[in-house]
């Protein structure tokens, strides 16, 4: 988590002295802020994960000499994809929300946290609008943002879309686990089934499981599940077929 808020604090920090317009004075603090800056949120207000970027962000432009209320207005929208609307089109529906946002709160710049936010907003409102300046800030990516046409490129992303990934140091944490526990030999991966774990999962068997030769514990999955029954039902399995259990995401599993 610290990781990840200092990776946006240094993009936001670029981002903000390059696109933001200089302060007003002293005597004009008392006017309606001239910057106008939209959060926009994959999930629900109550998930600690969007408070911490929420604060990330007002922190890091504060640093750059940037106050709430006084230089810039902060709007924010839960698009609350993860509990509430997590059907296809649900979430076309909630990105339908949040581009109307854009247009009539007409931002200098749009923070979209999570892959829904990047995919269904950012990416759609800049395929839709490729003459517009407005750039885009994302964080918490766990697909390859390089699928994306607007992006097309992680080493030299064109277009007004950057931002930061998301990715778990998987053989740190099991060296880490080695370490602490020497005669471990396997761990067992569990996830569910939502397609931000499909990503995780897409990514962990590209960048770790596929390539890294010398592995500190032999991995069993990642294993993904629908219903909390199917969860409970493999953990009782695999409390003797490995010695530890690792859990990746578990959010949206049913019932």
């Amino acid at each position: 988590m610290k990781n990840k808020l200092i990776g946006l604090l240094t993009i936001l920090l670029i981002v903000s002295s390059v696109c933001l317009p200089a302060c007003s004075s002293a005597t004009e603090t008392m006017a309606t802020p001239d910057i106008q800056i939209l959060v926009i949120h994959s999930y629900h207000e109550s998930w600690t994960w969007n408070q911490d970027i929420q604060d990330g962000i007002v922190e890091g432009l504060y640093r750059e000499g940037y106050q709430q209320g006084v230089d810039y207005e902060l709007e924010t929208f839960y698009m609350d994809t993860k509990v509430t609307y997590t059907t296809a089109e649900q979430i076309e529906e909630r990105a339908a929300l949040a581009l109307d946002l854009i247009d009539e709160f007409d931002p200098d710049i749009v923070f979209v946290n999570d892959d829904n936010a990047l995919k269904y907003v950012a990416v759609a409102y800049t395929q839709d609008h490729p003459q517009s300046a407005l750039p885009f800030v994302f964080c918490g990516i766990n697909v390859d943002p390089s699928v994306y046409a607007p992006i097309e490129s992680l080493d030299h992303p064109r277009g007004t879309i950057t931002g930061t990934l998301e990715r778990f140091p998987y053989g740190e944490a099991f060296a880490l686990t080695r370490r602490l526990s020497p005669d471990a030999q396997s761990i067992v991966l569990l996830a569910d089934s939502s397609t931000s774990s499909d990503a995780v999962v897409d990514n962990f068997k590209q960048t770790y499981l596929d390539v890294v030769i010398d592995q500190p514990l032999d991995v069993i999955g990642p294993l993904q599940m629908e219903t909390f029954d199917e969860w409970k039902a493999t953990v009782t399995e695999y409390q003797s077929k490995a010695d530890f259990i690792g859990i990746i995401t578990y959010h949206q599993l049913r019932d």
